[in-house]
């Protein structure tokens, strides 16, 4: 498998990427309504209610595109973190309290606190298996 490969997953409301090389996940969701997109990384492993994406992964791919662009830039869309993931936007139970350095690393996930500005890798840094 190439480096730096991703599988998409999905439980029908948040997608997640998860990487092949390390252990850990990321979760996105979209809140058409507000115009948000909700980020969390966490370690565990996801229900069983979460199934692989095999086919049509344009819409995951997407939601990581604009992911990438507004967690940098102010716009249309808001980038929050995720502190309290609850089952109103999704069956994910994940813990809030493990150590992600490592899965945060591998989607260069940088906070620079002296200008309020995060950012992460592009997608065509990754492999979409």
């Amino acid at each position: 498998m190439p480096e730096n490969t991703i599988r998409l997953y999905s439980d029908g409301e948040s997608f997640i990427y998860s990487p092949q090389e390390i252990d850990g996940f990321l979760l996105l969701n979209y809140n058409k309504i507000y115009n948000q997109i909700y980020y969390k990384f966490f370690n565990e492993q996801p229900g069983e209610n979460v199934i692989h994406i095999k086919e049509n992964k344009q819409y995951a791919m997407s939601l990581y595109n604009l992911f990438h662009k507004f967690i940098t830039e102010k716009g249309v869309v808001d980038v929050l973190g995720l502190e309290d993931f609850d089952d109103e936007m999704g069956e994910i139970d994940i813990d809030s309290e493990s150590d992600t350095t490592e899965i945060e690393e591998f989607f260069g996930f940088q906070y620079y606190e002296d200008t309020d500005v995060q950012i992460v890798k592009p997608l065509i840094d990754f492999y979409i298996d």
